[in-house]
């Protein structure tokens, strides 16, 4: 009997550290859920879920990019954005500190899209978000630089008007290489 509680009792035991690091991997995303709803304003989300993406955005795709186009993407980046969104897309930009909404913290959201990008990406959680994106997150992106936040009452300008359709995709591509090209660099 005795010999029978003990594989018993060292099973339970074995299981403490197993429960301890699946509660601590719980807590972990609550706080980084917390931390992440803190850098990220829902406004846009919330528009796309009533919404959608406007239908001439709907199916559009990013062309090739090259690392020049990256390059320069970056470069119009600290132009046209780093001033509300940070330098490294923090959502910390100086210009951005009293806007109501806040910009938001864009190195997260990019790697998230950039994972949605690849091919059969079936991530949990990320078939509804891409069903709402008409399973096309390059649409949404172009949409979001293009039209900027007027629709969602939020600062961002509209960048149809001030950089061209080439330009737009340079900063996506940028943005979704995470942030990680040298502005000017060609």
């Amino acid at each position: 009997m005795t010999g029978q509680q003990h594989p018993r009792r060292y099973s339970g035991t074995a299981l403490l550290p197993v429960a301890g690091l699946v509660l601590g991997f719980v807590a972990a995303s609550f706080v980084q859920a917390g931390a992440h709803g803190a850098k990220h304003n829902p406004t846009r989300f919330r528009y796309l879920q009533k919404h959608g993406i406007p239908e001439v955005y709907k199916n559009l795709k990013s062309p090739v990019m090259t690392k020049a186009d990256i390059s320069k993407g970056a470069t119009l980046f600290a132009e046209n954005c780093a001033s509300c969104h940070g330098a490294t897309g923090e959502g910390d930009g100086e210009a951005g500190k009293d806007l109501n909404p806040k910009p938001p913290a864009l190195r997260s959201m990019m790697d998230m899209m950039a994972m949605m990008r690849q091919e059969g990406h079936a991530m949990k959680g990320m078939k509804k978000m891409m069903g709402m994106m008409n399973n096309n997150p390059d649409g949404y992106l172009i949409w979001t630089v293009s039209e900027g936040g007027a629709a969602m009452n939020t600062a961002m300008p509209a960048f149809k008007d001030i950089l061209s359709e080439k330009e737009r995709w340079q900063v996506i591509s940028y943005m979704l290489d995470g942030f990680k090209a040298k502005a000017g660099k060609n």
